[in-house]
């Protein structure tokens, strides 16, 4: 492939304020909002700027969290390799924690030669003689051999851990360990074929770098886990567990495109493997819950006791985030009844044994559907009731039996 030149976009007398969150904003010198996400109110700056006659570039909005991190910030590195570092200053904003930079984020500092002598963290509204903005490689079709010479120079760094198989799991991650069922399981089978089971959340940027530069194959669920393979051998296998039916296929609409950017930049040889069990309606991809189970015929009575906890986890879970609003779109009746059937079916094709031991279940949430659709709020409130203490809890439930269960 023929390397095209990515730009860069220069903006003299330039205001940089960061409002919080995920808001921050580039003011050209007429004040007028160019870059960044603006707040509604914001178009134009009307409050006082510290002045720096510095000319400098815009490094990134460094992000506590990793997946952007390492796909959406990373892309404009590629100017610093070109440029260097002695001739500018970079600025950053840090979105959501606002006070520091992480640990993966001080260790990519420490490789390109940034620190708090060339580099300045955006805290309050400052406006400089000049800004650049480099263009994104990641994102830019023009950048794929800017942001492979990025992450090689990365890699280069790190003194590889020579592996052949690794299973990177997301059962030491707390939110994922509150919305996400199943996932020991695949544990145990890629164990057996020979896996070594590694929690990158207790593992160093250092020692998760040294880790994925000296494997060759890999497996995770699907989410941020698998972008990780960006800093692995090009060429390497991936096999990826899909935990809900939006990361079906490669359309846009249903398949996470960052992973695809990361799949094409390495050359990964990829395999997807359809576990989830079909989503109910109005789950939000990034936030869940959900719930992933093998194919294979679950004949192990211990074995089909944990699934069928993981299932009844999976529905209470989803009845939370229906009552507290957090779908991405709320299902009327008809819809989570439909999509509750073919969850049903679903549960039934994996196992027979697991559907028919989870009857009861399923008609408790059938009932419980009905009753809250006709009482939304009164549903809330036997659900606030319920983590009373237990024995001011069975005095009350006692008249509400069926509800309660």
């Amino acid at each position: 492939m023929q390397e095209k030149e990515l730009g860069e976009k220069i903006i003299q007398n330039a205001i940089v304020v960061d409002y919080g969150g995920l808001q921050q904003v580039i003011y050209d010198e007429n004040k007028n909002a160019v870059f960044g996400n603006v707040p509604n109110g914001k178009a134009t700056f009307k409050g006082k700027a510290q002045f720096i006659d510095e000319k400098v570039v815009l490094l990134g909005f460094l992000n506590a969290h990793h997946g952007h991190l390492i796909t959406d910030e990373l892309g404009k590195f590629w100017w610093i390799l070109k440029n260097g570092t002695k001739k500018h200053k970079f600025i950053y904003f840090c979105i959501k924690n606002g006070k520091s930079i992480s640990a993966f984020e001080t260790l990519l500092f420490e490789i390109f030669g940034l620190n708090d002598e060339n580099s300045i963290h955006i805290t309050k509204p400052m406006q400089f003689s000049e800004i650049i903005i480099p263009d994104n490689s990641f994102h830019s079709e023009n950048g794929i051999e800017l942001e492979r010479k990025t992450i090689d120079f990365i890699t280069s760094k790190i003194t590889p851990i020579k592996n052949d198989a690794l299973y990177l799991s997301r059962r030491k991650f707390s939110k994922s360990t509150a919305l996400e069922f199943g996932e020991e399981y695949f544990e145990e089978i890629y164990a057996k074929k020979g896996y070594k089971i590694i929690y990158p959340e207790i593992l160093s940027p250092k020692e998760q770098l040294a880790l994925w530069g000296g494997g060759n194959r890999f497996a995770c669920v699907g989410g941020t886990l698998p972008h990780n393979m960006i800093f692995a051998p090009y060429g390497s296998e991936l096999e990826i567990i899909l935990k809900t039916s939006q990361y079906k296929d490669d359309n846009p609409c249903t398949f996470n495109q960052y992973q695809a950017i990361v799949n094409k930049i390495k050359n990964l040889q990829v395999k997807r493997i359809h576990a989830y069990i079909e989503d109910l309606p109005g789950i939000c991809w990034g936030r869940g819950p959900f719930l992933m189970l093998p194919n294979d015929s679950l004949l192990d009575l211990d074995l089909l006791n944990k699934i069928k906890k993981d299932v009844m986890s999976y529905l209470m879970e989803y009845k939370k985030a229906l009552m507290k609003n957090k779908l991405e779109k709320k299902p009327n009746l008809n819809e989570l009844k439909q999509g509750f059937c073919a969850f049903k079916d679903k549960i039934k094709r994996v196992d027979f044994g697991l559907y028919e031991s989870l009857q009861s279940e399923f008609e408790k949430f059938d009932k419980w559907v009905e009753f809250y659709f006709s009482h939304p709020k009164l549903a809330f409130l036997f659900y606030r009731i319920k983590k009373l203490p237990y024995q001011l809890l069975k005095d009350i439930k006692r008249p509400f039996q069926r509800l309660f269960k």
